[in-house]
């Protein structure tokens, strides 16, 4: 079994960086007392974040079947 938890391509505003999975993408955000998600969130802000990967298989690969898991 492959694993493809690393190497994965992470975006937000400002920021483009090479991560190993999992990630907290709220590390790169300011904590604020007046978030409004307030203690809730850890007093985060939240954003938009982008996770991408190009994962390429060889035809043995296939034959044998193909599952991705998320947790």
């Amino acid at each position: 079994m492959k694993k493809i938890n690393e190497n994965w391509l992470f975006e937000t505003t400002g920021t483009t960086e090479i991560v190993d999975l999992p990630h907290d993408a709220m590390l790169h955000e300011r904590r604020s007392a007046f978030c409004p998600g307030g203690a809730n969130s850890g007093f985060f802000p939240g954003g938009k974040y982008s996770y991408s990967k190009t994962i390429t298989l060889t035809k043995e690969d296939c034959s044998k079947g193909v599952y991705l898991f998320y947790e």
